[in-house]
């Protein structure tokens, strides 16, 4: 919240090493990954997070956005739809999905 994204990846770093199976660490180093715009690195954390919780929208929603800005709209499509089907905001959904449509038509 603070924009101080190394910091919190290195707090991210230590809690992950303490308990590998808690997603919320791999959610939380994601999103500050993305906010840096490391997209690779914030999507192998979206990946992990989603592998130890595979019904938690905000991972999918996470992956999704990272996908559209690293320039894959079909994977970020895929996770927005998925990330709805889970229950996240429709509206935020949309939105992520009128920007997919838009890097769909730039291509």
């Amino acid at each position: 919240m603070k924009g101080e994204y190394d910091r919190a990846i290195q707090d991210y770093d230590a809690a992950i090493a303490l308990d590998e199976s808690d997603p919320n660490s791999y959610y939380g180093r994601g999103l500050a990954y993305y906010r840096k715009g490391e997209y690779d690195r914030a999507i192998q954390d979206y990946d992990a997070a989603i592998a130890l919780d595979e019904s938690d929208p905000n991972s999918y929603y996470g992956r999704g956005l990272a996908h559209s800005r690293h320039g894959d709209p079909s994977k970020a499509r895929v996770d927005l739809n998925k990330a709805l089907e889970l229950g996240y905001d429709p509206n935020e959904i949309e939105d992520a999905l009128a920007e997919v449509k838009k890097l769909e038509g730039d291509r």
